[in-house]
């Protein structure tokens, strides 16, 4: 019987370590989620056992899916994006929850060790012991995990990456809308996506451009860098060489791309589903600045006034190549029933 028990909790030991990455994984994006709450930005969803790409729009508030331990918060700012102090606080906050239940933990964890080192005695004496060194090692390991800056394969970006931009980009102190267009695409909105996200496309809508690709060793997602080679102006032979960096990738949601040397400028784009297969695509370039008098930014905006002409032309270029002409689809069977015609009367 005592040796049936000491099995029975080695099991329950074991199973708990899932467990406790688990509620290690939704600690943290609680802190996330409570700190974008405190600073005034939106919280637009919680997933348990996924990543942001796995929310759906239609679903509710609280989503489930099949990644165990994983946790993901979706969250947005009022207008813009997220940056300044508030984002700093925002993306800090589930490291030092982590850091809480680290703190919290050490002192049993650690005294616990001393004495027993790390040989495991299978008992109900030793189960809350070792779950309470789960829950150390864990959020010990999240902790730093999370503060190491680095892009993942997938796009992912770890907290401690956003924290580095933001302070890279701290001198931005205010970002002002210099352009906006919107239209609806009758294409479902996966199928949007998928066009604006290929570089090769580019060159189909902005007609500034004679060739877009991917800077060789770039990741796909967050930092992506595009290398377009743009028509030349006369009198010059040659086009300029601008490259853009990808600072912001949730498909099939939002993308933002901004100027490779220049950061203060970015376009930033958004598709949101209006219909089974209607999307509307709305496209907007930032410009960041130090603040500025009513009258100043009046001025900025009478210069850059073009930008918004341009997301236009190029946004009703898209509308036009992903809609099907239906009036030129019915003129081809009729064009082709005439010919018929012809040929049967001679």
């Amino acid at each position: 019987m005592g040796q049936g028990l000491q099995w029975l909790s080695l099991v329950a030991i074991v199973a708990s370590l899932p467990v406790v990455v688990l509620i290690s994984n939704v600690l943290h994006e609680i802190g996330h989620a409570l700190a974008a709450l405190a600073v005034g930005y939106r919280v637009r969803g919680f997933v348990v056992g996924g990543t942001s790409a796995d929310f759906s729009r239609d679903g509710g508030f609280l989503q489930f899916g099949r990644k165990f331990g994983r946790a993901a918060t979706l969250i947005s700012p009022g207008s813009g994006w997220i940056t300044g102090w508030r984002g700093m606080v925002t993306y800090g906050a589930g490291a030092a929850v982590n850091l809480f239940v680290v703190v919290v933990t050490a002192p049993a964890s650690i005294g616990w060790e001393f004495e027993h080192g790390v040989v495991v005695q299978p008992g109900a004496h030793t189960y809350l012991p070792v779950v309470t060194v789960f829950f150390f090692v864990v959020n010990l390991v999240f902790l730093v995990a999370n503060l190491i800056p680095r892009v993942h394969s997938s796009g992912a970006v770890s907290d401690g990456q956003h924290l580095l931009n933001l302070l890279h980009s701290r001198r931005l102190i205010e970002w002002i809308k210099i352009g906006e267009s919107s239209v609806v695409i009758d294409r479902p909105r996966a199928q949007v996506w998928h066009f604006l996200d290929d570089p090769r496309n580019v060159t189909s809508y902005d007609d500034r451009v004679e060739r877009v690709y991917q800077k060789p060793g770039t990741p796909a997602g967050v930092g992506r860098i595009l290398v377009a080679h743009m028509v030349p102006v006369p009198p010059a032979t040659v086009g300029d060489v601008v490259e853009s960096e990808t600072v912001a990738f949730d498909p099939p949601r939002r993308m933002m791309a901004r100027g490779a040397r220049n950061h203060s400028l970015r376009v930033e784009t958004a598709l949101r589903a209006v219909g089974p297969d209607s999307t509307r695509l709305t496209r907007t370039a930032w410009l960041g600045a130090k603040p500025l008098a009513p009258e100043q930014r009046q001025r900025l905006l009478s210069t850059l006034g073009e930008a918004g002409s341009r997301l236009s032309q190029e946004n009703e270029r898209i509308r036009r190549i992903l809609t099907p002409d239906t009036t030129a689809t019915l003129a081809i069977p009729g064009a082709r029933a005439r010919r018929r015609a012809r040929a049967r009367r001679v």
